[in-house]
């Protein structure tokens, strides 16, 4: 029997090994996050892991730039456009020789042995000194296309400014390829030779170090020069996967790379999980103000001065789903259709397997609820020869309306007949989708449905976009076996989907070592949020998925103190942990009756497990206090079944 494998199973660093490979599946997309400028001060980048941020250094590696540069049509036509509106790439050819270093491997140790503070640090330095310029190297002789290090004489770094340029070259072991080179292998072997002394060490000698980091001085100052031909690019060093760094070795990083003099990129990435509970708490949504803040988790990015702008997530998502899967589908399946369009359900689908027995019921309970009253008659009349789905819509959303209206009409003294021109404008995008999820819930018909509805789901995190796609392609590889067109209906999508809700929330605990504070947390604000959502007259159309609290009450839990309410402690460690694993969503600076807000949404693929919706429209504002008596309700509080919200 033939084997099948789930594309999006497959660690996408497996599938793209190649760099040609990686920038044909690239989602071009994505380069949306970036600022119009962001060469001149330092690019952080933060995301959950899996969340693109390895993937949006190495677009910019010089293999990457060169290969767009001499060939743009191999690629997707939008890459090469974006990479020259950004200024990365010129005349099609590179204006950056970007150099991708990751930060996982010996740095942390350098952190751990028993040295001071300023001694360790200064050693941290050294070493990653020493890789920056061993980069540079590399990447300049195989821009020429030379070899490395055979050709190592060949390069040199002239300085081009006055100042202590040749003194900081100096440093480094001298101008030439050969001496930096030398001085580079000769650090690293004596510092790693270090970490595996058996002997005492003398700390003593402060010079072991070095005070500062000097490559990034010295290539702000020097230009790169190959066979005596300069190369006429600025280097772009990519620091990767910073997470793994001690704590006093990335703040230490950090300030260095805000160092505003520096003539030389300095991009730098991060897991969202090298913060703490608290500051991330602190830091969600604030302004850098020597930095570019890309939080690729919580869909924003941050400048100084510079207004917050939303990354284009959705047509990231969807170009990453249509282009992974698109090499199975076709040798699988001979298939031409793209995975979005495999995920695509026709209205039919939506009303389940009993249409007819859902309209009759609708029309059944919207008849007693009007009853004898003639204000709705036009309005009973105009629905009452719609079928299908829209026509049971049409239905559902009618008893929203006509509940909202008898809530108003308490105390007038005059009834009118109201006619469609009434009708039509009460009518909105908002309480039509408040109408879908009563109504499928009701008659238990699908609901988190379609690619749009998928993308939604992934709460602009890709690691989690990709996991549910592979569910979704799961079940595709199922009908291939079978010699079935592998489209998954809308009743399959709406079982895989709170399949999945239900696997993330049971995750929690095993994700965090907070979790069961979180899941407290988030289990109250479902329990108030279906409450307030399943509500007849829908007055958070279409519901609510969140909660607010004011930007005062946001300092006081950032600034605690031993005065602070009881549960204040777990409120603060479960908002932050939250924030973190992107259980919760945050913005702040929310005009809200009046004071400003920091408002807090759920993970959307929590919502199908608490049959809640997806938009962000709905949140509570809540006092720090209710929130920190959730925080001291231990009992297993849950939600009220939605079937009794319902009635």
């Amino acid at each position: 029997m033939r084997s099948y494998t789930n594309p999006f199973r497959v660690p996408y660093s497996e599938r793209l090994r190649e760099d040609r490979n990686f920038l044909r599946n690239f989602a071009v997309a994505m380069l949306d996050v970036l600022p119009d400028d962001p060469w001149s001060t330092p690019v952080i980048v933060r995301s959950p892991q899996g969340g693109g941020k390895t993937s949006l250094l190495r677009i910019f590696t010089s293999e990457s730039l060169e290969l767009i540069s001499r060939a743009p049509t191999d690629y997707a036509p939008a890459l090469s456009a974006k990479l020259h509106s950004l200024g990365a790439i010129e005349n099609n050819r590179p204006r950056y020789l970007g150099v991708l270093l990751n930060l996982e491997r010996d740095y942390r140790d350098l952190g751990d042995i028993d040295a001071p503070e300023e001694l360790s640090q200064r050693l941290f330095f050294k070493l990653l000194d020493s890789r920056i310029i061993v980069a540079v190297i590399r990447a300049s002789l195989e821009f020429c296309g030379l070899s490395f290090p055979e050709d190592i004489k060949r390069f040199e770094l002239r300085p081009r400014k006055h100042g202590d340029a040749e003194d900081l070259v100096s440093r480094l072991g001298g101008p030439d390829g050969e001496a930096l080179f030398g001085m580079a292998r000769r650090n690293e072997t004596e510092l790693l030779d270090l970490l595996d002394s058996l002997v005492a060490v003398d700390w003593t000698d402060q010079r072991q170090g070095h005070a500062d980091l000097y490559s990034l001085r010295v290539l702000s100052q020097t230009s790169l020069f190959v066979d005596n031909r300069a190369l006429n690019l600025t280097p772009l060093i990519l620091l990767d996967d910073g997470h793994f760094l001690a704590r006093p070795q990335r703040d230490a990083l950090l300030k260095r790379l805000a160092i505003r003099d520096l003539d030389v990129g300095r991009w730098y990435s991060e897991r969202s999980e090298a913060l703490t509970p608290q500051e991330n708490l602190a830091m969600t949504g604030m302004e850098g103000r020597d930095r570019v803040l890309i939080d690729l988790s919580a869909n924003i990015w941050v400048k100084s001065r510079a207004r917050t702008r939303g990354l284009p997530y959705d047509k990231m998502a969807s170009d990453v789903a249509d282009a992974r899967p698109a090499r199975e589908l076709d040798r699988y399946a001979d298939e031409k259709d793209n995975f979005s369009e495999l995920i695509s359900a026709p209205e039919s689908q939506l009303m389940g397997s009993r249409p007819g027995e859902v309209i009759s019921l609708l029309q059944e309970r919207l008849t007693t609820l009007a009853g004898r009253d003639a204000r709705y008659s036009s309005w009973l009349e105009d629905v009452a020869g719609t079928e299908g789905y829209r026509g049971a819509l049409a239905r559902r959303e009618l008893q929203i309306l006509i509940t909202r209206d008898r809530s108003r009409r308490q105390g007038e003294l005059f009834e009118f007949p109201l006619n469609l021109g009434e009708m039509q404008k009460r009518s909105t995008s908002v309480v039509r989708e408040a109408a879908s999820l009563f109504m499928a819930k009701e008659y238990s018909l699908p609901y988190y449905v379609g690619p749009t509805t998928m993308v939604k789901l992934g709460s602009h995190n890709m690691a989690q976009f990709i996991t549910l796609c592979a569910d979704l392609f799961d079940e595709m590889l199922g009908s291939i076996t079978l010699r079935h067109k592998p489209q998954v209906s809308a009743a399959r999508q709406d079982a895989i989907v709170r399949r999945a809700s239900e696997r993330l929330w049971r995750e929690i605990p095993q994700r965090l070592e907070e979790g069961r504070l979180v899941q407290r947390l988030l289990m109250h604000l479902a329990a108030m949020a279906q409450r307030e959502t399943y509500r007849p007259n829908a007055p958070y159309a279409p519901g609510v998925t969140g909660i607010a609290i004011s930007m005062h009450d946001r300092e006081r839990l950032i600034k605690m103190n031993g005065k602070d309410s009881p549960g204040m402690a777990d409120l603060r460690t479960a908002l932050g942990a939250a924030i973190i694993d992107n259980m919760l969503t945050a913005e702040i600076d929310r005009w809200v009756k009046n004071q400003n807000v920091m408002v807090l949404y759920l993970n959307r693929l929590l919502c199908p497990r608490f049959r809640l919706p997806l938009g962000r429209g709905g949140f509570m504002v809540m006092k720090l206090s209710q929130l920190c008596g959730w925080m001291l309700d231990a009992e297993d509080i849950r939600p009220m079944p939605v079937e009794q919200l319902l009635l």
